[in-house]
């Protein structure tokens, strides 16, 4: 179940950053923007046992990151 609206916003996030952004903003807003685009991506395929193991992973490292900082 492609959500295209989805995944033409997140295209363009990461199109953003190829472009320019990449440069100007931190760490926890680029994990935000990635969390997402694979967020949208895996939650494209309808497998919510992978749409929950990516969520699990995603908070691990953002505990990981808070750790860190």
């Amino acid at each position: 179940m492609l959500d295209r609206r989805a995944v033409e916003q997140v295209r363009a996030q990461q199109q953003e950053l190829v472009d320019w952004r990449i440069w100007s903003i931190g760490n926890a807003e680029l994990f935000g923007l990635n969390s997402t685009f694979h967020g949208v991506i895996i939650g494209c395929s309808g497998k919510y046992l992978i749409v929950d193991a990516l969520q699990r992973v995603d908070r691990l490292r953002r505990l990981i990151e808070y750790r860190k900082g």
